[in-house]
Formats: structure tokens, C-alpha cells, sequence
């Protein structure tokens, strides 16, 4: 059994982007009131629900066996998928700013039977982890294509 857990590195990053926007949030604050009590509770409040929310929602863990890979959402079961009746496609964007880089790392699911589709945000996991994952679920093991060349008589 592989287990696939969040990102330390992510998870402190994702501390500092609420803590910034809490910043933020009691500088436009600010302009509309003088009153330090609503300032500063109000960004205080902010900041505490951008960390419940994204840890709540993107705190994940991935266990993955020969027959099953489930996904934990805080210790809890989210969902459980049967490798057996399910496809998998991988998307990978990585943006590099003056801020450092971000990745948006998703794992597209596919039921075979119904051909319903799932997104499971990866975020979380960092790229390393993501790419540990992918390789774990054989998506880097297709075939490459076969390239025929082309001869100078073709063109």
C-alpha cells in the first residue's frame, strides 16, 4: 500500500496566502471604517475561515493498493475507487510569478461503465508527491506513439 499525504511546503504556503489576504481584507476595511474592534475582527475572521475552508477541503491523503485507491479528506473516507473500472488522466499547470511558482496538479477519473468524470484537486500534494502519484497509477507507462519518418520523396 502507497500513501500519498499534503505537501508541508504547500501546506505553510497556503498559511501565508490567509494571512496576506486577511491583511488585505483589514486594509479595504479600513476605508470604509476608523473603528479598530471591526478591523481587526473582521480581517481576524476572515483569515480563521480561509484556513478552516482550505484545509478543510484540500487537505487530502491518497492510499493506494493493488485493487483500490481512496481518497481521505481529514481522516475521513471520501471517496474509493476500484482501479479495475476507472481511467485516469493527469493535468499539470505550473505558473512561475515574482511570488515563486503555483501548480494546479488535478487527476481526471473516468468511470468506465457510465463515463462519468470526476476532478480530484491534487494541489495539496505538492508536485513531487503528484508526480510520485501519477507514476504509482502507471499514467507515465503508456506507449509512446510510433513516429514513422518521413522521407524527402513525401514532402
Amino acid at each position: 500500500m502507497k500513501i500519498f499525504k499534503s505537501n508541508i511546503f504547500t501546506k505553510t504556503k497556503f498559511v501565508i496566502y490567509a494571512i496576506c489576504a486577511g491583511a488585505f481584507l483589514s486594509v479595504v476595511i479600513r476605508l470604509f471604517t476608523d473603528n479598530n474592534t471591526i478591523i481587526y475582527g473582521l480581517s481576524t475572521l476572515g483569515t480563521l475561515f480561509w484556513l478552516v475552508s482550505g484545509f478543510t477541503t484540500n487537505n487530502i491523503t491518497i492510499r493506494l493498493d493493488n485493487e483500490t485507491m481512496q481518497v481521505f479528506c481529514l481522516n475521513k473516507l471520501k471517496k474509493k475507487y476500484y482501479l479495475k473500472s476507472v481511467d485516469f488522466d493527469s493535468y499539470i499547470r505550473t505558473v512561475l510569478d515574482s511570488t515563486g511558482s503555483d501548480s494546479d496538479c488535478n487527476l481526471f477519473i473516468t468511470n468506465k461503465i457510465t463515463n462519468k468524470r470526476e476532478t480530484l484537486d491534487c494541489s495539496m500534494l505538492g508536485q513531487n508527491t503528484y508526480f510520485k502519484l501519477i507514476d504509482a497509477l502507471g499514467l507515465n507507462k503508456k506507449p509512446a506513439p510510433e513516429l514513422i519518418p518521413i522521407s524527402k520523396d513525401d514532402k
